[in-house]
């Protein structure tokens, strides 16, 4: 008799064993499936944002002398409003932000020290509330 309740217990524990290697490895492969498809979609991203960017500057890089006249202003919001990865552009002169596609001109007072250029028609900033003064802290 107890020898056929550790047969019993052996068969169980063998079951449950098997069971639980089954759901690991099942787990597993939806989740490494789970990881290429968000790696792809993260890569994805990163090529159209990449690729904006790079057709941004190409045109912004033909504008001769970069103005806040309302042509120019056309073809920067134009840009803007077709390229889902780019928020906003704008010109600069020395440390002063001079207008933007979303904002517009500003006055001569706003300073963007610490503002990356990386084209003479284009900044990309990473602190707006260098522009755009607020209470509330911005992610």
């Amino acid at each position: 008799m107890a020898n056929q309740a550790l047969t019993r217990l052996a068969i169980f524990l063998a079951a449950f064993i098997i069971t639980l290697g089954l759901i690991e490895v099942t787990a597993y492969s939806v989740q490494k499936d789970e990881q290429i498809r968000f790696a792809h979609e993260v890569l994805r991203e990163a090529e159209d944002a990449s690729e904006q960017i790079t057709d941004a500057l190409t045109v912004t890089n033909t504008i001769a002398e970069p103005s806040c006249d309302t042509a120019t202003m056309t073809v920067i919001r134009q840009l803007v409003h077709e390229n889902s990865e780019i928020y906003d552009i704008g010109f600069m002169n020395d440390e002063s932000v001079l207008c933007t596609a979303n904002w517009g001109q500003f006055p001569p007072s706003i300073s963007a020290t610490n503002s990356k250029p990386h084209s003479k028609a284009i900044v990309f900033t990473s602190k707006s509330n260098i522009c755009f003064p607020s209470t509330t802290s911005m992610i």
